[in-house]
C-alpha cells in the first residue's frame, strides 16, 4: 500500500522569465491537492527571478552555480527535491486541470505498481487552442505502451508531454533522468518519458488535461535552425541514441526490448522526414500564395492533413477571403472542422484538394487515395 497524502515535488526550472514565472506558479497552487513541495530552479537569471519568494513564500528558491542550460538544471533540482511524486513544468506554460494532482495521486495510491501517470496536454498556439483526442486506456504495459506509440507514428506529443506526467521520484533516479550522450538535445523530455515507461510496471492514464503547452512559435531550442540540417539531426535524434545506450545497460523481458527497437527504428524514419518537412515550413508563406494564385478565392478548399502546415493554411486562406470548407483527416476527426476520407469520398464533394505536408512518404499515400475521386482537384505545396 502506497502513503496516504504523499508529498509532490513540482519542478520549475527558469531563466529570466519572472513575468510568466509567477503566471506558472498561480496555476501550481490552484491545485486541490496541497501537498506540495514547489522547487524554482534558477538558472542564473538576470531579471528579478530572485525575488519570486516575496510573491510566493512558500517556493523552495534554488539558484545553479553557473548558467548550466536546461537538461543540468533540470537535474540539479530534481537532486533536491523530496517527494514521493514528481513533476517538471516549464517556466512559460501553465497547469490545466485544478484535479490535475489529485486524480494523478490517486492512481499511485490505488495501483501498486504504477509509477508514473499521464494527463492530456492541450497545446495553445498565438491563434487557437487544440486538444487532441485519443481514447486511451486506464493503464499500459511497458510493451503495450511503446505499441501504442508507434500506432501515431511516432507522435506522442499531440496527445502528452513531459509536464503533463507525474513521475514516482524513484524511478527518475533509476533511470538517471535527464542524462544524455549530448550537451543539447531538443528531445531530453522526450528520453525521460520513454526511459521511465520502460521501467515502469505499469503506466496510467487519466482523462484530464493536465498541462497547457505554448507552442514555440520563436527560435527556442526546439524551433529553431530550422534550415541546419545538421543542428537538426543531432537535436532529434539524441534521444534514439540515448534510448539504444539505456537498452544495453537494462536487463529487461526480449519480447519488450524487441518492440521498443521497431519504435526506435520507427522514430528514426519519421525525424528524417520531419527535419526536412520544418526546413521546408520556413517558406510556408510563399508555398501558401502559390497555391491560392492556382486555384484563387471561388471554389471550395479542402485541406488533408490537420497538422501545424494545414492550421496555419486554414488561417492564411480564411484572411484571404478564400472558401475554406473542411480538413480532410483520418487520425483528428473529433474536430468540428474534420471528416476522414472516407466519408468525403462518400459523399462525392467537388473543389480544391490540398494537401498540408511536405513529407513524401505522406504526400505520396494520399495522392494515391485522392485519385480515387472524379469530381476534385488535387494539389500539394512543393514546387512545381
Amino acid at each position: 500500500m502506497k502513503k496516504s497524502n504523499p508529498l509532490v515535488s513540482v519542478i520549475i526550472t527558469t531563466y529570466n522569465r519572472y513575468e510568466l514565472l509567477k503566471i506558472a506558479l498561480q496555476k501550481v497552487y490552484e491545485q486541490s491537492y496541497t501537498n506540495l513541495e514547489v522547487i524554482v530552479s534558477d538558472d542564473c537569471s538576470t531579471d528579478f527571478t530572485c525575488k519570486i519568494v516575496e510573491d510566493f513564500p512558500l517556493v523552495r528558491y534554488l539558484r545553479t552555480p553557473k548558467n548550466i542550460g536546461y537538461t543540468q538544471n533540470s537535474h540539479f533540482a530534481l537532486s533536491h527535491a523530496t517527494g514521493a511524486y514528481v513533476i517538471f513544468i516549464s517556466d512559460d506554460d501553465t497547469l490545466g486541470d485544478s484535479l490535475f494532482f489529485e486524480k494523478a495521486v490517486e492512481q499511485f495510491e490505488q495501483n501498486a505498481s504504477c509509477r508514473m501517470v499521464i494527463s492530456k496536454t492541450r497545446i495553445q498556439t498565438s491563434q487557437q487552442s487544440v486538444l487532441h483526442h485519443y481514447a486511451f486506456k486506464p493503464s499500459y504495459s511497458p510493451r503495450e505502451f511503446f505499441e501504442w506509440w508507434m500506432e501515431v507514428r511516432s507522435n506522442f506529443s499531440d496527445y502528452f508531454s513531459l509536464s503533463s506526467i507525474l513521475f514516482e521520484r524513484n524511478l527518475l533516479t533509476q533511470i538517471n533522468a535527464f542524462s544524455s550522450l549530448f550537451e543539447e538535445s531538443s528531445t531530453i523530455d522526450a528520453s525521460v518519458i520513454f526511459k521511465s515507461a520502460t521501467l515502469a510496471g505499469t503506466i496510467c492514464f487519466i482523462d484530464v488535461v493536465g498541462y497547457v503547452w505554448r507552442f514555440p512559435e520563436e527560435d527556442t531550442l526546439s524551433n529553431a535552425n530550422r534550415d541546419d540540417l545538421v543542428k537538426q539531426a543531432q537535436y532529434n535524434l539524441a534521444f534514439v541514441f540515448d534510448m539504444e545506450a539505456f537498452l544495453k545497460q537494462n536487463v529487461m523481458e526480449p519480447r519488450l526490448k524487441e518492440v521498443i527497437k521497431q519504435a526506435l527504428n520507427q522514430r528514426v524514419e519519421w525525424v528524417f522526414s520531419a527535419i526536412l518537412s520544418e526546413k521546408e515550413r520556413l517558406r510556408n508563406h510563399e508555398n501558401f500564395e502559390r497555391f491560392l494564385k492556382k486555384v484563387g478565392t471561388q471554389d471550395d478548399i479542402y485541406i488533408y492533413g490537420r497538422g501545424w502546415t494545414g492550421l496555419a493554411l486554414k488561417t492564411f486562406l480564411l484572411e484571404n477571403g478564400a472558401k475554406f470548407n473542411a480538413f480532410i483527416d483520418d487520425f483528428k476527426t473529433h474536430f468540428k472542422d474534420t471528416i476522414d476520407f472516407k466519408t468525403f469520398q462518400e459523399q462525392e464533394h467537388e473543389g480544391h484538394v490540398v494537401i498540408s505536408s511536405y513529407k513524401y512518404q505522406d504526400i505520396y499515400r494520399i495522392y494515391k487515395k485522392l485519385v480515387t475521386c472524379k469530381e476534385i482537384k488535387i494539389y500539394d505545396l512543393l514546387d512545381d
